[in-house]
């Protein structure tokens, strides 16, 4: 949407992030030790990631720059002055699972039809719960607060 505001056309053209999620749900309830499912749509990967924390009593950890993001998705999304980590990304998931089970989602989901970019993007740790935190390159991590005006209102 905002690409199209923008007049972004032809070979400049974001791909569109739409998608079922009925194949990567049921691959991903299959495997032993997936504990949660969150589809990105309202308030982004660090929305999803907080409800999350919340669900399971764990603190996430996103490490930095490990959001897989179309380049030209971020710079328009930067431009409208939108950080990735809060946009809407209808037909993007997360799971939340243990460690031996994670490989296997990787795996299982690269081979259906809109799993193939799946990446883990970090890791969780039991405290401090129910928070997200940043990790940037230098280990250390800083809070991902959702600001107030992130989730909005539902239609219907």
């Amino acid at each position: 949407v905002l690409g199209a505001r923008r007049g972004v056309t032809g070979r400049e053209q974001v791909r569109s992030d739409m998608r079922s999620m009925h194949q990567l749900a049921r691959t991903a309830l299959k495997i032993e030790g997936v504990k949660r499912l969150r589809e990105v749509s309202r308030g982004g990967t660090a929305a999803a990631l907080h409800l999350l924390a919340g669900e399971l009593g764990v603190c996430a950890r996103l490490r930095d720059k490990s959001l897989p993001v179309q380049a030209r998705t971020k710079e328009i999304l930067l431009e409208e002055g939108v950080n990735p980590l809060f946009a809407t990304a209808a037909g993007v998931m997360i799971a939340a699972a243990s460690p031996g089970a994670a490989q296997t989602l990787l795996t299982q989901w690269h081979r259906v039809d809109g799993g193939r970019g799946a990446v883990e993007i970090g890791d969780v740790q039991l405290v401090p719960r129910g928070e997200v935190q940043l990790i940037l390159r230098d280990g250390t991590g800083q809070p991902l607060n959702l600001p107030r005006h992130n989730l909005p209102e539902r239609l219907g």
